[in-house]
C-alpha cells in the first residue's frame, strides 16, 4: 500500500497542464493515501516489535514521516524545471 500513492503523485507530473481535473484527482488520492499510510504508522507499527524496542522502531518511523514531509515540496520545483 505504502508506494501507491507515491507512485500516483509521481504519474501525476507527467500529466500535461490542460489536464487539470486529472492531476488534482491524482494528487487527492496520493494525498489521501499518504495520510492513510501515515495514521497506520501509528497503529500497526507498535504492535509489531517487543516492548524494550518499540519507541526506538516508532521514532524512526516517525523520523522517516518527517523526512518524506520535509522532502515533498520539492515535487514542486521539479514540475517547475521540467
Amino acid at each position: 500500500m505504502a508506494p501507491f500513492p507515491s507512485l500516483l503523485t509521481n504519474v501525476s507530473l507527467f500529466v500535461t497542464t490542460e489536464m487539470k481535473i486529472l492531476t488534482i484527482t491524482l494528487y487527492s488520492i496520493g494525498f489521501l493515501g499518504v495520510a492513510t499510510v501515515f495514521n497506520v504508522i501509528y497503529l500497526h507499527t507498535p504492535e509489531t516489535m517487543p516492548t524494550e524496542v518499540r519507541s526506538i522502531g516508532m521514532s524512526f518511523a516517525n523520523t522517516m514521516a518527517r523526512v518524506g514531509g520535509i522532502i515533498s515540496p520539492y515535487m514542486a520545483f521539479l514540475v517547475s524545471i521540467r
